[in-house]
């Protein structure tokens, strides 16, 4: 397994971020991901099962190492293979009965770090997290 240039080397799952915008791409949403530092983004994407397949082939990784993020029905064939499924709240009830975790805040209000927390808690990582994240801060 190939090891990950991360800051926050607290768990070894994979993290991908997916963006369906069809027949087109989004300048903010690249931007936005410059600035969080996310070295996969992928959009216009119809197919995200096959392209999730591809990008974790290419990493050496597979669905037991991977969590993933879904808000509709189109993510439902890559939330059934990962090892951790997440969704927010006002997705549909077909992903909220089968997702691992359902987020409490809406995309853009803070679902992602919740989430990021629930997996660290989950792991029993994340007070080393925060313990690592203040010494960061410290040292600034």
């Amino acid at each position: 397994m190939p090891e990950m240039d991360w800051e926050l080397d607290c768990y070894s799952k994979l993290i991908l971020f997916l963006q369906l915008l069809p027949e087109k791409t989004s300048e903010s949403l690249a931007a936005r991901a410059e600035v969080l530092r996310i070295n996969h983004l992928y959009q216009g994407i119809k197919n995200k099962l096959q392209t999730i397949e591809n990008i974790l082939k290419k990493l050496d990784f597979d669905f037991s190492q991977t969590i993933y993020m879904g808000d509709d029905l189109n993510d439902l064939p890559v939330l059934e293979k990962v090892d951790i499924s997440i969704c927010l709240p006002d997705s549909p009830q077909e992903l909220k009965n089968m997702c691992s975790y359902v987020s409490n805040n809406k995309g853009g209000k803070g679902a992602v770090r919740e989430s990021i927390e629930y997996v660290l808690k989950k792991d029993g990582k994340y007070q080393s997290a925060v313990q690592k994240f203040i010494q960061h801060l410290q040292n600034l």
